[in-house]
């Protein structure tokens, strides 16, 4: 076994290890993958290795709680938690998802200081923002979710610098385009969704299009993907300049939040490898990231749907994206369509645990949708950027470049409108059992484990599937 495999093994341990101290039903995953390298493999060193890790990883997250409360000892509970919303609210069809990072709990006239994040379920429009200060009574469900609490804001957020400037690009926008338009290219800019639509977003949701406009590492990973297409006349390297610094000019434009910053860095780490033309670096890479992250923080394995969107989507491009090109080199590329088509499917698989975990909702038409629409977002992104620049000059100039914008922004809902019509376009999904959730990570587990002992993950000569 290699020194790349060993890495990769002892990070799933390790992993594991920190899930299995929120739920023990994750100690199931522990047995599949020591069972199957044992089983392939035939050394027990190889299978004690993991097993040391998955106790390191069970240890650290142990001690980062010092034995102290946390917000699952509250769960099923009524409590009262404070916080502050530290990432922008994401807006669904009927719902808006709301990240908290809390610091008080409240339950039967004690309080507790504990550090904790919390996703809360709330109605639209429910008049709170980023950056506020709140208080929520509520139930604390499964994964640390509370659904529709009574939310009170006891103290606007601050504004800062980023604030202004994300203020400031706002109100830009908004003297250039018109509604809802300015709303969609502020979402695409810099990750601010409020104000788009409810029946936009219901379409978006509907057919799987909603990492379009939500900062993530499954939104990253496909910009890139869409950027790769946009360049492929270009050489190898060059692409991946021109990835990386539109992935860290996007960072900067979306407030460069923790979970943006996160998803922003996965997909430079791709890109890095790409840039040295090294086949193992990019697994070293994220698995060392990963375990980085999680060292200092461990708690955002189970409660950061951000990070696990970020290093599921992009496992999904280094481990199950050769596989499917190779079972598909008989089809050909035709401006990067295949590897979209085939990139969209790999991230949904390897991220579907987490989206009916968060969401609860699967969409059929995504890898289809995903073909027609996705190579229009780096256009609207760049003519809109190239309209906001204009604006600052003049803004009656950036009205007349951003019109090529709005009407592409116009051809892109109109796709959205009619794939979300389509009856077989989207199912709800409630899953609540959490034997079915380690099975769907079992399932990936077995896809990183068997690319890795069959032929070292090798990745060809890209990350994101796109040929140089």
């Amino acid at each position: 076994m290699s020194m790349v495999s060993k890495i990769v093994f002892l990070g799933l341990g390790w992993a594991i290890g920190i899930v299995c101290f929120d739920s023990f039903y994750a100690v199931i995953l522990l047995v599949f993958l020591c069972g199957f390298l044992f089983f392939k493999t035939r050394k027990v060193g190889v299978v004690f290795m993991v097993f040391i890790a998955f106790v390191c990883g069970f240890l650290r997250i142990y001690l980062a709680q010092n034995n102290e409360l946390e917000l699952s000892d509250f769960g099923n509970k009524n409590v009262t938690v404070y916080g502050v919303i530290s990432e922008e609210i994401i807006n669904y069809d009927s719902y808006s998802m709301i990240k908290i990072a809390g610091d008080t709990i409240e339950y039967n006239e004690s309080v507790y200081k504990v550090d904790f994040l919390l996703t809360i379920r709330a109605n639209l429009h429910s008049g709170f923002g980023y950056g506020d200060y709140i208080r929520a009574v509520g139930v604390v469900g499964n994964f640390n979710i509370m659904s529709y609490p009574n939310v009170k804001v006891l103290k606007k957020g601050s504004v800062g610098p980023v604030l202004l400037f994300r203020a400031y690009i706002i109100s830009k926008l908004e003297s250039i385009f018109s509604e809802p338009y300015s709303s969609f290219v502020s979402a695409l800019l810099i990750g601010a969704r409020k104000g788009i639509p409810a029946d936009i977003l219901s379409n978006f949701n509907k057919i799987g299009l909603t990492h379009i406009i939500a900062v993530s590492g499954y939104n990253i990973t496909i910009v890139i993907a869409c950027v790769f297409a946009l360049f492929s006349f270009l050489g190898r390297k060059l692409k991946v300049v021109f990835s990386v610094l539109f992935v860290v000019f996007f960072m900067f434009l979306a407030g460069a939040s923790a979970s943006v910053v996160r998803a922003s860095l996965m997909g430079i780490i791709s890109m890095l490898a790409l840039f040295l033309g090294r086949k193992n670096f990019i697994q070293i890479a994220i698995f060392a990231s990963m375990f980085f992250m999680t060292f200092i923080n461990p708690e955002i394995v189970v409660s950061d749907v951000g990070f696990q969107l970020s290093f599921l989507a992009t496992l999904s491009l280094i481990y199950l994206m050769p596989v499917l090109q190779k079972t598909c080199e008989k089809i050909p590329e035709f401006f990067g369509i295949r590897d979209i088509f085939l990139a969209t499917i790999a991230s949904q698989f390897f991220t579907l645990p987490v989206i009916l975990m968060n969401f609860n909702r699967v969409s059929i038409i995504a890898p289809i949708a995903n073909i027609f629409i996705l190579p229009l977002i780096p256009a609207v992104m760049l003519f809109s950027f190239v309209a906001f620049v204009l604006g600052v000059i003049y803004v009656p100039l950036g009205v007349v470049f951003g019109l090529i914008c709005v009407a592409i922004s116009k051809f892109i809902f109109l796709l959205a409108e009619n794939f979300a019509k389509l009856e077989f376009s989207y199912f709800d999904l409630y899953v609540t059992s959490k034997t079915v959730f380690i099975l769907l990570f079992a399932v990936i587990v077995y896809v990183i484990s068997k690319v890795e002992l069959n032929s070292g993950a090798e990745l060809g000569g890209d990350v994101v599937g796109v040929k140089p």
